[in-house]
């Protein structure tokens, strides 16, 4: 089935005028990004991230009003959705920090000056970025998929495989994926991105290597960051990346809203 990747969108945060110019000018020469804003002060960066929800961020740690972390630890403290991290910096020792505080989010850091390779860098960032952006069907072809079941490829036969009855699917090395069932697994050598585009919308990804059926959900843990469903009748926890954990939020309903 065709499917489009959605575009990562992004923030440049830097204080340094002709820096942020040169790279949003860079940024915006790539198709699979989408430049969003750029910010110079913490207060405007903050401000920005929470009103935009960016898949991602060009982040410098010094800026005017404080540095990059203070704006990661705001967004932490005020239960705000962390996006993932590019690191811009000409001190080494940051880029460490933040690979070793801020791992879950940081995902690659970039020296600066830039030098002369800057286009096979963005397009490394495109690499490491793209794995968190969740991909979509076309306009044309959402919510169109009616049908309740799937024929996978087993053992040179064709079975059916009923979509109610899938708990989740994981990545399986070497192999494709794995369709958890209540009562049995069932692997397939299709790709997750395109089992995603392939199954109904209440079946989301919580991670780089697994999607969920939603309607089997029976509670969440923000503090471990794990999701629970219901697997030969005991409590089994999932974890979630917190990249996904404001999408999972969004999708349950909740009493009251």
């Amino acid at each position: 089935m065709n499917y489009n990747l959605k575009k990562i969108r992004v923030l440049v945060i830097e204080d340094e005028k002709q820096s942020s110019d040169w790279l949003c000018e860079r940024i915006s020469e790539f198709k699979e990004f989408e430049l969003i804003g750029a910010a110079g002060k913490v207060d405007e960066a903050y401000s920005l991230i929470v009103q935009t929800k960016p898949d991602a961020i060009f982040l410098d740690n010094k800026l005017i009003g404080g540095n990059g972390i203070s704006i990661l630890e705001r967004l932490k403290n005020n239960h705000q959705p962390i996006p993932q991290i590019i690191v811009t910096t000409a001190v080494k020792e940051y880029a460490i920090e933040y690979l070793n505080n801020w791992g879950d989010y940081c995902k690659k850091y970039l020296m600066k000056p830039y030098g002369s390779e800057w286009e096979k860098k963005l397009r490394t960032c495109i690499d490491i970025l793209l794995p968190g952006i969740v991909p979509t069907l076309p306009e044309s072809q959402q919510n169109t998929n009616n049908k309740n079941h799937t024929f996978l490829k087993e053992k040179g036969g064709l079975q059916k495989v009923s979509f109610d009855e899938i708990i989740w699917v994981q990545v399986l090395k070497n192999v494709g994926v794995e369709l958890v069932l209540k009562d049995r697994n069932v692997t397939s050598t299709q790709s997750l991105t395109k089992s995603i585009a392939s199954l109904p919308e209440n079946f989301i990804q919580i991670s780089r290597f697994v999607v969920l059926n939603t309607d089997k959900i029976i509670g969440i843990d923000q503090a471990t960051q794990s999701v629970f469903v219901e697997y030969y009748d005991k409590k089994h926890p999932l974890p979630f990346s917190p990249n996904y954990k404001q999408n999972i939020l969004n999708r349950l309903p909740t009493f009251g809203d």
